[in-house]
């Protein structure tokens, strides 16, 4: 399933169903309409879906394949939470059986799902491993998000004093340990500057990854 799957303008939903899933019979194909919620948009050409329900429509098809083997590419990209929420949770469920590779920009959409990920930079191979494998290889405590209009708060010494990166939309300072964690967060307060505290998990590890081994902000991840 790719971000964008093309079709043809005068085709409408059910007549995918019928071309892609040749093999469901009238019935079936009203249980495949029920099972998915894809009623309402039966009769409805696909180019006049939105956004999100041709996403639906597209990933229902390829599931309904039932493969061993599936690769999304940016399946929930410039959708809303609603419905990137509706689209994992059926992605998740239906592909309990299979390996799936994910490649998306949403790191909480495989936090406690992706059993291993891959890194690239440019083309090139920063990490590939199992998620203990990469928490290890990038240890750290926590990370203190600052966004960029609270930069302002905070003078030259104290950044001198913080080993941060640059998240596109602010800083992130990455923090060894409780300590070096509590002391950052003092400095902050008494400057007023509001923040986010982030205990490891897969984004974090990800940006200590960037600060450590990528001058570039160009990375992509498969999940």
């Amino acid at each position: 399933v790719f971000q964008e799957n093309a079709y043809n303008d005068l085709m409408k939903d059910y007549e995918s169903i019928t071309l892609v899933l040749p093999h469901l019979k009238k019935k079936e194909r009203a249980q495949f309409l029920h099972k998915y919620e894809l009623e309402s948009l039966r009769k409805k050409y696909i180019k006049d879906l939105s956004g999100g329900e041709k996403q639906r429509l597209t990933l229902c098809l390829v599931l309904e394949s039932h493969k061993k083997l599936y690769i999304f590419d940016e399946l929930t990209s410039g959708l809303d939470y609603k419905k990137r929420l509706g689209l994992l949770a059926l992605m998740k469920e239906r592909t309990k059986d299979s390996t799936v590779i994910n490649i998306t920009h949403y790191f909480e959409e495989v936090e406690n799902w992706a059993t291993k990920v891959l890194i690239l930079q440019k083309g090139k191979l920063l990490f590939w491993g199992t998620i203990s494998e990469f928490f290890s290889s990038f240890p750290h405590y926590s990370v203190i998000k600052v966004d960029q209009t609270e930069l302002t708060k905070i003078d030259d010494t104290d950044m001198a004093f913080m080993k941060s990166t640059d998240t596109g939309d602010g800083i992130a300072v990455i923090c060894s340990d409780l300590q070096i964690q509590e002391e950052i967060k003092k400095i902050l307060d008494k400057k007023n500057v509001t923040y986010n505290t982030i205990k490891q998990n897969i984004y974090t590890t990800y940006l200590v990854a960037y600060l450590r081994g990528a001058p570039s902000n160009e990375l992509e991840v498969l999940i």
